[in-house]
């Protein structure tokens, strides 16, 4: 193995992450502003690295943004992506700013981390002189934290990936794999009435009471009975419930929001009719309907070779990272990608149990550590990689 590359300049690094943390990304379907801002500040960095940046319209006033070192088409190409969206920020939430060498704040971790890291690979290479065995995109993404529509649209114009490496934040673990998600609601059915004659009326919440009995003592075990080979399960939670309203009258709905992630191999039909088979006495009566999936996200596999997967997680331990090949309970741009027929990676800097928190953080030593490991596979990586559409 080659000396890991440390050409990153932290001081760079550093501003840039900042930079972006500062930029309000929530995305629109979560009340937020949306993308526009970091693309135009994605875009302003890209140009000045000397990369030939393109836009992509996915939805009004949100684009997805290209930038390309290279075009040519007897060499491979690899795309490191990253999302340009954030969940909001919450009320509780630390206040922004550095502490230390840490940048606290919403996205620094998820996913602006990865974004600047990558940001100050391709400047690098360009710096340099360009890439040397293989073309090089950057793409950042819109609308990641919801319907994942940027990724989608983003297959299109990544036609000639030969490798694409998602930043999400694994702490240069390699993502070989992740969970797919499917949503729907479930409601109990009554009959309204005064609470001084509850035995005259039918009260929907007692219902949904045997519902989520079912669910924790049946549904819960079948899917955790469903296992990959890596031993992780598939997952069920119920995280809402609605149902009810003044104390002097017997409801009559109750609704609640359920959340299963499967591993790869369990599609949403056999999830649907798990639930339908434990409830079924109770949808027969009357007394209970699931609805349709709100959300179904197919699950990711790796099509990237045992070789491949093992030069880059050497490249990332190279780097001072641990780097297992692991899977991934949440979703990514990754199964977006998959049908456009790359290989596929997921790696990136910070822990995901800070994404999402009021604690959202990233050590600036850990970007600076992706920047390099990026490098590394720009550099590395075309050996064992062919353009698409050769033999």
């Amino acid at each position: 193995m080659a000396a890991p590359a440390s050409f990153a300049e932290p001081a760079a690094i550093a501003r840039r992450l900042e930079a972006y943390v500062g930029i309000e990304s929530t995305n629109p379907s979560l009340g937020g502003p949306g993308e526009a801002a970091m693309a135009d500040a994605l875009e302003a960095d890209l140009g000045a690295a000397g990369l030939a940046v393109e836009r992509q319209e996915v939805a009004p006033g949100r684009h997805n943004v290209f930038g390309r070192l290279g075009s040519d088409t007897s060499l491979p190409t690899i795309v490191l992506d990253a999302h340009l969206d954030t969940v909001p920020a919450s009320t509780t939430m630390k206040k922004p700013g550095w502490r230390g060498e840490t940048l606290f704040g919403r996205g620094s971790c998820d996913d602006k981390a990865s974004l600047a890291a990558m940001v100050e690979a391709v400047r690098q290479v360009a710096r340099r002189g360009g890439p040397r065995r293989a073309n090089i995109v950057l793409s950042g993404t819109v609308d990641e934290e919801v319907t994942v529509k940027g990724a989608e649209a983003a297959v299109k114009r990544l036609a000639d990936a030969s490798l694409i490496i998602v930043g999400e934040p694994t702490g240069l673990d390699i993502g070989t794999w992740h969970k797919g998600t499917t949503r729907f609601t479930v409601e109990a059915h009554g009959r309204a009435g005064h609470s001084s004659m509850p035995e005259q009326a039918d009260n929907a919440i007692m219902h949904m009471g045997i519902v989520l009995q079912r669910i924790a003592e049946r549904v819960i075990p079948a899917l955790g009975a469903m296992r990959h080979a890596s031993g992780e399960s598939c997952k069920c939670s119920v995280g809402s419930i609605r149902g009810g309203g003044p104390l002097n009258a017997v409801p009559a709905s109750c609704i609640i929001g359920v959340d299963v992630r499967r591993i790869p191999g369990v599609e949403t039909d056999v999830v649907l009719a798990l639930f339908d088979e434990v409830l079924g006495d109770l949808a027969a009566q009357g007394k209970v309907s699931r609805s349709a999936p709100i959300v179904s996200s197919r699950a990711f596999a790796t099509s990237a070779s045992a070789e491949l997967v093992g030069l880059v997680s050497g490249l990332a331990r190279t780097q001072g990272a641990a780097s297992r090949e692991i899977g991934l309970p949440f979703g990514t741009n990754a199964n977006r990608f998959a049908p456009g027929g790359a290989a596929i990676l997921i790696a990136g800097p910070g822990d995901i149990r800070h994404a999402h928190a009021d604690n959202e953080q990233v050590a600036l030593s850990e970007v600076v550590q992706a920047a390099n490991f990026y490098i590394d596979v720009l550099d590395h990586a075309p050996a064992l990689l062919r353009p698409r559409g050769s033999a």
